[in-house]
């Protein structure tokens, strides 16, 4: 698991319920790059019930991404440390990315 440090963690925040979430500065990076605005992030933490106090892989469908207005992108995966978004970044192959990932100890969750 990767250790983050309070200099890692930037002051951004999400919107309105979910200010207790903090993303880092490679993860406002990964957003701004790959175009993926604050409210669509806000409805796909919506759909979690709860984040994990270890490092966690939430799993968004291709289907989610559409009906969220992201379309002709793949599966996208957001990596959360508790309540820090470390990053994210869109799955070419789903199989191949549950292989690699299948016995690392990161624990998967399909939103």
């Amino acid at each position: 698991i990767m250790k983050l440090k309070r200099k890692d963690v930037c002051n951004k925040h999400f919107p309105k319920k979910y200010r207790s979430i903090r993303k880092t500065a490679h993860f406002i990076y990964r957003q701004w790059d790959r175009r993926v605005d604050d409210s669509v992030l806000e409805k796909i933490f919506q759909k979690i019930p709860k984040f994990n106090p270890r490092k966690t892989i939430f799993i968004v469908s291709r289907v989610t991404l559409k009906a969220l207005g992201i379309k002709g992108k793949n599966n996208m995966a957001v990596v959360m440390d508790g309540i820090v978004a470390v990053t994210l970044y869109f799955i070419d192959s789903m199989y191949e990315f549950l292989l690699d990932n299948a016995n690392k100890g990161v624990e998967l969750e399909i939103v």
